[in-house]
């Protein structure tokens, strides 16, 4: 091993964007939006926030309203959770493209993925998996490597797993894989110490150990994060990354001896659940900056290496660990793959916290798709209920707030929610108010446009909807259930019985949900698919008598459910 020496005279610089000066030294922390109004309150301070790019890889609305806002005042870290660089199967070329739009749009100083995978064929596992550390896996993961810094045009930084099992088949350490890869590649790194602490525990090595063959050189970003301490059968400790609280006092010092060794390098504080008040946030980063200020005169920029170009395309046999590891993810009664190893027959208990984090991980996402659905089931029902839809109908894809369109009618068919008949239309609501939240941003048509044209052409003018524009339909009172259940607390007796359509908007940063008058929904079915005013309301008064086309598009009109007006013949 090598140990930790004095200050270096130089470090190479991980960014070749952006001046290395302008964030090193630098303590940022995760960009939360419940912080934003705190943020904006504390006035333009030093520092830099994260975010993971999944969450911002929708169309437009509040998301990126505010990263906007922030990207304005301060340098922005794009960190990818989702690419599966570790996995055996090419990347999935929409989720690149959809990866470099958000590089080119925000211009971050830093763009990082993981050295881990979480798609096996077309499930996709909210997960950092791990993966075997052999001369086969190597030559992929920097295929995959390159083709992401060849697709932004630019280095990225990975960063080091936690991990809870190893291969038996792995013929090399982490840090000579990194090592290699980092040769073959020209990467740079991004040093999570707080991963290097859980896994050196769970594993039994020492974190120093690990540090001194670790190629600090390479370092462009540090992350430090709170772990979670659980005891196994046996009494063995296991410690779980769960960014979920303070950033423990091992860790702390970690982070010292690798600052004092290579000086300030820009550190994130991670903190993804169980989230404090902004204040709470800004103190830890406030005591790393104060670690990263104590090792200033050690610092002196070097010269970042470029991409190499690496690109094998003859694998030979390809990896098969994702093939082993994957299935047994989400079904309890499959074995522990036989892959796996740990010390003292730990295996299988290390195997399950992956298992849990997927299950678990996918619950949390249905339940923050569909909060008012779990509101009317309360959290144990909705939680064994959604835990059968995840072994039904996994994810295809990364971007969860995708997840759950097929959930309403899960609902339908599930046994235990038939009394319930209109829970699922209250769902539909909510996956309908979801993807108006991130639908694209357009201004939404005023009266004043509709009034302006001539009677006589009135019927032949067709109005464009707004992006963000819904249909839910339904045979019970869905609008004022879900309404009802969206806020905290009882919900008293709900004496409307007829049914309601819903119109879900979003004219402009917040989404309106509102139900339609009668023959509404199959006036505004027919407008969207493009027909004329006149003969989407002559239809419209066919199926429903009692329809009233003034007050229809006085209510759309309102709701911002149109953005322009096409004249036609």
């Amino acid at each position: 091993m090598n140990e930790l020496a004095a200050c270096p005279a130089s470090r190479a610089s991980a960014v070749s964007h952006f001046p290395a000066h302008l964030i090193a030294g630098v303590a940022g922390t995760s960009f939360k939006h419940e912080h934003l109004p705190a943020i904006l309150a504390d006035g333009k301070q030093d520092g830099f926030f994260e975010i993971h790019a999944e969450n911002y890889m929708g169309a437009g609305g509040p998301p990126h309203d505010a990263l906007t806002r922030i990207r304005k005042d301060y340098p922005l870290s794009l960190h990818g959770v989702c690419m599966s660089i570790g996995g055996p199967q090419p990347l999935d070329k929409a989720h690149l493209g959809r990866f470099k739009a958000l590089v080119d749009r925000y211009e971050p100083a830093l763009v990082s993925e993981h050295l881990a995978w979480s798609t096996h064929g077309t499930t996709y596992f909210n997960d950092l998996l791990p993966l075997p550390y052999t001369q086969a896996t190597l030559t992929r993961v920097a295929d995959h490597i390159d083709e992401v810094q060849e697709t932004i045009g630019r280095p990225i930084l990975l960063e080091n797993p936690s991990t809870y099992v190893v291969f038996r088949e792995s013929t090399m350490t982490e840090t000579q894989f990194i090592r290699e890869l980092v040769r073959r590649t020209g990467c740079s790194l991004l040093l999570d110490v707080n991963n290097v602490f859980v896994s050196a525990t769970n594993h039994g090595y020492s974190a120093l150990g690990y540090l001194g063959d670790f190629p600090l050189e390479r370092v462009g970003e540090i992350h430090l994060a709170g772990h979670a301490d659980q005891g196994d059968d046996e009494g063995e400790l296991l410690l779980i990354d769960s960014h979920d609280g303070p950033i423990a006092d091992a860790v702390w010092k970690l982070f010292d001896i690798v600052i004092g060794r290579y000086g300030p390098i820009p550190t994130l504080v991670e903190w993804d659940s169980n989230i404090p008040d902004w204040p709470v946030l800004k103190a830890e980063a406030a005591a790393a900056r104060t670690i990263l200020d104590r090792h200033a005169h050690c610092y002196k920029p070097g010269k970042a290496r470029a991409a190499h170009g690496h690109r094998e395309q003859d694998y030979g046999e390809q990896p098969s660990y994702a093939a082993a590891f994957a299935p047994a993810l989400l079904d309890p009664d499959r074995a522990t793959p036989a892959t796996v190893a740990e010390p003292n027959g730990k295996a299988e208990k290390r195997y399950n916290v992956y298992r849990n984090n997927v299950t678990v991980s996918l619950i949390d996402a249905l339940a923050a798709v569909f909060p008012a659905t779990q509101h009317i089931t309360g959290v144990d029902f909705f939680r064994a209920m959604a835990r059968f839809h995840i072994r039904a109908t996994p994810p295809t894809s990364p971007l969860l707030f995708e997840y759950g369109r097929d959930f309403p009618d899960f609902i339908d068919s599930y046994e235990y929610a038939k009394p319930t008949l209109w829970l699922a239309d209250v769902a539909r609501i909510e996956r309908a108010w979801l993807d108006a939240y991130h639908a694209a941003n357009a201004d939404p048509l005023m009266p004043q446009a509709l009034a302006s044209i001539p009677p006589e052409r009135l019927a032949d003018t067709i109005l464009i909807p707004h992006p963000a524009t819904r249909i839910v339909r339904s045979r019970f009172p869905a609008v004022t259930i879900f309404t009802a259940n969206r806020r905290t607390g009882p919900v008293g007796h709900v004496e409307v019985t007829e049914p309601e359509d819903a119109l879900v908007t979003r004219p402009g940063l917040e989404v309106v949900v509102r139900h339609l008058a009668p023959g509404g929904a199959g006036f505004l079915t027919r407008l969207i698919a493009g027909e004329p005013l006149g003969t989407a309301a002559a239809a419209a008064l066919a199926d429903t008598p009692a329809f009233d086309l003034a007050a229809n598009i006085a209510g759309m009109l309102e709701a911002g459910a149109f953005t322009a007006i096409h004249q036609g013949d």
